[in-house]
């Protein structure tokens, strides 16, 4: 493997971390508020 591929498999890598922080983060903000209005619908 050279160098530049290496650089293309780096670059692929940050952008599917960069996906997965960004679907995680959702999924934490959903599962927020969800337990805010099940709280106070209480």
């Amino acid at each position: 493997m050279t160098n530049k591929d290496y650089i293309k498999k780096g670059q692929e890598y940050l952008k599917g971390s960069k996906e997965y922080a960004y679907a995680f983060f959702v999924l934490q903000m959903i599962l927020i508020l969800a337990s805010i209005f099940l709280f106070f619908s209480k």
